[in-house]
């Protein structure tokens, strides 16, 4: 494989991320949105990732990775495009639509919660749920989702945040104790651009939202006024190929990987930049790696599934670099510099307290702080000083990285 495909320029020229990069829709998922998108005007792979959105969650608890690593092939979808024109919703309703229609080939089918305005509404949607703890939580309007979670009481943000990675949330106070166990939690919201660049605030970046979550930016076409009925002999046929998944993974699959596609995904991980729109593509990249090898019935992860999530990841960097509503990382490269010039000239000790004065701490955020302050850190341009346990931690250029 030609690696300036699987490791493309870190700076990519004006990508177009509303076309989706081809050769990596395949299996099951690939017909379904093939079929669906030749009958209707929505995104070909808005169908694709809402279908794996739903197999992901429909089989988190039977699929595992042969790694220390625990990981679930679930994942938290957006599907984002212009109102009405790109039928977001048709592509999340039609997906969801089919998964209701195979309860009788697999009995013990997720919950679905129509949008939770607490983590207290979606707790008992869990504890209703007597299919392993799965909910498929669904938006038609993800502004709902954030002004939700927005509000300054509410701990619906941490649950969701929490669950992502884990399941368990436990959030105990004097009066009550909100807890649930064993939870297993996917998302698919649809949302239109302008409102994805209106909706955000440091409450969601401060514990770092944006990078749970997978953003699937599309254009519709319109081309059906009236869209024909798709037969029911295709339908069928999608039921049977879903069936022939369900009898494949049985009670349970363990994947595991061949050396060559570990030594290419490695060679990925470790040359992936280091950037606020690149944290967490690596999960992502274990989680569709899972996913893929369920859509196309594979026992292990090969090569062809490494270069297809290689693929899948740098086109999801790039979305999130055009799609940054904060500019991130432009304004962590000033915090970067504001920490420098504070502790300058070379020799010069500060507090934490007095360099946040300086860097006017308030008005940039406690997050993007942080980011700055521990990037130069890692990198070995700043130094802590003094007693180890001091309570006022003090920070210095390093003298070597100067010279250097």
């Amino acid at each position: 494989m030609e690696q300036d495909k699987l490791f493309p320029s870190t700076t990519p020229q004006a990508p177009d991320i509303y076309t989706f990069p081809d050769g990596i829709m395949g299996g099951f998922a690939n017909e379904f949105a093939t079929i669906l998108s030749s009958h209707l005007e929505s995104a070909k792979h808005f169908f694709f990732f809402s279908v794996l959105t739903c197999l992901g969650l429909l089989f988190s608890c039977r699929v595992k990775l042969k790694s220390e690593l625990h990981q679930e092939p679930r994942i938290y979808l957006v599907l984002l495009g212009e109102s009405a024109d790109d039928r977001k919703s048709t592509a999340i309703i039609k997906s969801i639509n089919f998964f209701n229609s195979v309860k009788d080939v697999l009995n013990d089918l997720y919950a679905t919660c129509d949008g939770a305005g607490s983590a207290e509404g979606l707790i008992k949607v869990f504890r209703k749920n007597t299919n392993d703890g799965r909910v498929l939580l669904i938006y038609d309007e993800f502004a709902v989702f954030i002004s939700k979670a927005g509000i300054e009481s509410s701990v619906l943000l941490p649950c969701v945040n929490t669950l992502y990675e884990q399941t368990k949330y436990e959030n105990a106070t004097s009066k009550d104790r909100l807890i649930v166990e064993d939870a297993h939690l996917a998302m698919v919201a649809a949302c239109t651009i302008d409102t994805w660049n209106r909706i955000w605030s440091p409450t969601f970046t401060a514990i770092g939202f944006q990078n749970r979550l997978f953003l699937c930016p599309g254009k519709g076409r319109r081309q059906f006024a009236f869209p024909e009925k798709i037969p029911d002999n295709i339908k069928e046929n999608l039921k049977t190929m879903f069936n022939e998944i369900v009898k494949w993974i049985g009670e349970g699959r363990e994947i595991g990987i061949t050396d060559e596609a570990k030594r290419v995904y490695e060679e990925w991980y470790l040359n992936l930049e280091r950037s606020v729109h690149s944290k967490r593509l690596d999960v992502y990249g274990l989680r569709f790696m899972m996913l893929f090898c369920i859509n196309e019935q594979k026992d292990i992860i090969d090569e062809d599934i490494v270069a297809k999530v290689i693929k899948l990841m740098n086109w999801q960097l790039s979305v999130r670099k055009v799609l940054d509503p904060l500019d991130c990382d432009n304004k962590i490269a000033l915090m970067e510099a504001r920490i420098r010039r504070c502790l300058t000239p070379p020799g010069t000790i500060k507090t934490e307290r007095e360099i946040k004065r300086a860097c006017h701490l308030k008005q940039a955020g406690y997050w993007i702080y942080n980011v700055a302050k521990a990037n130069l850190l890692s990198a070995n341009e700043i130094i802590p000083t003094g007693k180890k346990n001091a309570k006022h931690k003090r920070f210095r250029l390093n003298p070597k990285e100067l010279l250097d």
